[in-house]
């Protein structure tokens, strides 16, 4: 009689068990997700100034006021303020796409990237507390306190950056060791599973069927029925 134990055949695709370093990465794929919006928004800063630059003598009386200042200051440094703005302008489109890159190598778990990451977030934090701290030695209007609330906002998201960063930094010798082990488990079941079709192509009887329960199992064949 043929065992009504039919063996499944082997699915690659189905065998999905916990994965370990899902949680291990949690810390360091927030901090690149952060890293490229803030990446993004800079960019994006980074392209207006060059077209403010490009329009320099196209632009609206109402910015007279705001290009007088930027000419003032330009002249200190013997510059125009058009060639102020393309500075800028290529500087920050410059730590934008830098912050972009660094966030997907950072996605991934690299450690060597989340502690660079964590020198610029740094650094781009000091400026930004600069700049605020330098605005209120000044007399402010409430137009320039109103001014001061986008960088402080910026700079608390910074700040959340690098406390995702330093976690990740920290996680990255338990993802290493979990990568590890998960390699070698995957590896032993492609091992079993190529062992198990090489048996079956051989003319190899498969794997024997588990124990029934008592109470359970096929029903037995009709009397005077040879098995």
């Amino acid at each position: 009689m043929t065992s009504p134990y039919t063996p499944p055949s082997p699915d690659y695709g189905a065998w999905a068990p916990f994965d370990p370093t899902a949680q291990l990465l949690g810390p360091a794929r927030r901090a690149g997700l952060l890293m490229i919006v803030l990446g993004s928004l800079k960019l994006a800063c980074g392209i207006g100034a060059f077209g403010l630059a490009w329009k320099w003598h196209q632009l609206p009386p109402e910015m007279a006021q705001a290009m007088q200042t930027l000419e003032a200051q330009a002249a200190a440094l013997d510059m125009t303020g058009q060639e102020v703005l393309r500075m800028q302008g290529g500087l920050v489109s410059f730590i934008g796409a830098l912050l972009v890159i660094l966030g997907i190598f950072v996605r991934r778990g690299s450690r060597g990237v989340a502690i660079a990451s964590i020198v610029i977030a740094g650094l781009l934090l000091l400026l930004l507390a600069y700049e605020i701290v330098a605005s209120l030695g000044t007399r402010l209007s409430g137009q320039m306190l109103a001014g001061l609330c986008v960088p402080a906002m910026i700079g608390s998201m910074y700040a959340l950056l690098l406390g995702w960063l330093i976690q990740a930094v920290r996680a990255a010798p338990r993802l290493r060791r979990a990568n590890e082990q998960w390699q070698a488990m995957w590896w032993q079941y492609m091992q079993q599973q190529q062992r198990y079709m090489q048996g079956w192509a051989q003319g190899g009887a498969w794997p024997a069927a588990p124990p029934d329960k008592p109470g359970e199992g096929p029903p037995s064949p009709p009397p005077g029925t040879s098995s």
